[in-house]
């Protein structure tokens, strides 16, 4: 159990080109951020597959601010996300939902196809460099300002209701 009221950061890792060599770089990123970062809480649902489940309970386990959770619905990890201090994640979705929580997200990937986030940084393509990522950790984490300047480049949450008016015009 971890308290969500603790600083916390919600790590997401689940990309297929991301499960074989990349794991092994991925472990280390993640034991190296622990030690550095004691005082912050490491929150990580497990991936469904049960080769990536497996190494990485085998490897975190025993951290003491890394929680390894289950597999969590879009619900509880919007939830997360909102109450995360950022995110890390190699996800292409969590890339779109973090600007509406006015948070932002280091991406473990080399590219991105959502670059509107990565010109108004608010998302970082970092890959699994561990000195760039160690630096852009520090500087997050002192970012109180630049949290309330988040806007989101993928909409402002109001597409239903703007479809409905279209409709109820024509």
């Amino acid at each position: 159990n971890f308290d969500t009221s603790s600083k916390f950061i919600f790590v997401t890792f689940h990309r297929r080109e991301n499960q074989d060599h990349n794991i092994l770089l991925f472990l280390k990123l993640i034991k190296n951020i622990s030690a550095r970062f004691f005082e912050l809480n490491i929150i990580l649902p497990l991936h469904l597959n049960p080769k990536v489940k497996k190494i990485l309970t085998k490897e975190l386990s025993n951290i003491i601010n890394v929680y390894l959770i289950s597999h969590q619905s879009y619900i509880k990890s919007l939830y997360l996300i909102k109450k995360s201090q950022f995110v890390v994640s190699d996800s292409g979705g969590i890339q779109e939902e973090v600007p509406s929580f006015k948070k932002k997200i280091i991406v473990l990937r080399k590219f991105s196809e959502r670059l509107e986030g990565v010109k108004l940084k608010i998302a970082f393509l970092l890959n699994l460099d561990e000195d760039r990522i160690i630096k852009k950790i520090k500087i997050l984490l002192n970012d109180e300002k630049g949290k309330s300047l988040i806007k989101n480049p993928y909409g402002d949450g109001n597409a239903a209701y703007k479809i409905m008016q279209f409709f109820d015009r024509l």
